[in-house]
C-alpha cells in the first residue's frame, strides 16, 4: 500500500542513455530506440520506487545539445497533480492551489496555445 503515482512527459526526442533505461525499464516505457517521451507502467511510489527520478532524469538529459526545458507530469492517486520542470539549472516544481470548473477541455491557462486551440471560434 501507500501513496502511488503515474506520469508523462512532453514530447521531445530526448535520446535516453542506456544507463538509464536499465535502472527504470521495469517501471517506464520507453519509445522504439529509447529516443522521445516516456512515461510510467506501472503505479509507483516517488519516494521509494522513483525516489531519484527526478534527478536523474536531469542527468540523463544532453543539456548542451537540448536548449529547452522538459516537462513531466505526475498524476496521483489521490487526484492531486505535481508538474516537474526541468531546466539546464535543475528541476522546478510546481503543484495548483486551486481548480476552476470548464465547461470541456479549455487549457486556456497556457498563453501560448490558448489561441490555436479554442474550440468556440
Amino acid at each position: 500500500m501507500g501513496f502511488r503515482s503515474t506520469f508523462t512527459t512532453q514530447h521531445y526526442a530526448i535520446d535516453w542513455p542506456e544507463w538509464f533505461v536499465e535502472k527504470y525499464e521495469a517501471t517506464i516505457m520507453f519509445p522504439p530506440g529509447n529516443c522521445g517521451p516516456i512515461s510510467s507502467k506501472i503505479e509507483c511510489k516517488t519516494y521509494s520506487t522513483w525516489v531519484d527520478l527526478d534527478k536523474d532524469i536531469h542527468r540523463a538529459i544532453d543539456w548542451d545539445s537540448f536548449p529547452l526545458d522538459f516537462v513531466l507530469v505526475y498524476l496521483h492517486e489521490c487526484g492531486g497533480i505535481t508538474r516537474v520542470q526541468f531546466d539546464k539549472a535543475g528541476v522546478l516544481y510546481s503543484e495548483p492551489d486551486a481548480w476552476k470548473e470548464t465547461e470541456n477541455i479549455t487549457h486556456d491557462y497556457c498563453g501560448a496555445c490558448s489561441d490555436v486551440y479554442r474550440t468556440d471560434r
